[in-house]
């Protein structure tokens, strides 16, 4: 690792830190003595503006054997605004890799591939629908606990900033 590797790794590191810390729950990816993020956390409305993520959202659910990959925006006033802001989290959610570290760079997310890290694949348009809108992030069907923190996290800041207050709601399909 390069000394700009590593130091934006320290940075995002610190981000993710901060924005974690902010919303209440962290975890040290590497530290086995921490206890683990759990399914019950949940990003609050007094920690994002009013923006509320089920616990459920983006969670591994061992009833079923995979995680919830879908998710849908509730009670939107403002279609084009709430649009804007899944637009910026898609963005962002490519570049959270599988130990919860949300990288500045492609270059520091081809590393941490390197380093035996993974990331989203594809996440899908979002999609208007009677329920809300609709986005899908593909996972392979499972997404490691911190890597679920940081993308509950990255979507409740894009929601708060598109000036969204709501509810978020993972979508359940049956096979």
């Amino acid at each position: 690792m390069t000394p700009r590797h590593v130091l934006t790794a320290v940075v995002v590191v610190i981000s993710s830190v901060t924005a974690l810390s902010a919303c209440g729950s962290f975890t040290p990816a590497g530290d086995p003595s921490a206890p683990s993020s759990t399914a019950n956390e949940t990003v609050g409305a007094e920690d994002t503006g009013g923006v509320e993520i089920d616990p459920d959202v983006f969670t591994y659910q061992e009833s079923v054997d995979r995680s919830y990959e879908t998710f849908v925006v509730r009670d939107v006033e403002d279609t084009p605004q709430v649009l804007t802001g899944l637009e910026r989290a898609s963005g962002r959610f490519m570049r959270v890799d599988s130990f919860g570290v949300e990288h500045a760079t492609q270059e520091s997310l081809e590393q941490a591939f390197a380093d035996g890290a993974d990331s989203p694949s594809y996440v899908s348009e979002p999609e208007v629908t009677d329920d809300g809108i609709e986005l899908y992030l593909d996972c392979q069907g499972s997404i490691e606990d911190p890597m679920a923190v940081t993308l509950r996290t990255v979507l409740a800041e894009e929601l708060a900033a598109a000036g969204y207050s709501g509810r978020v709601s993972a979508v359940i399909i049956d096979d």
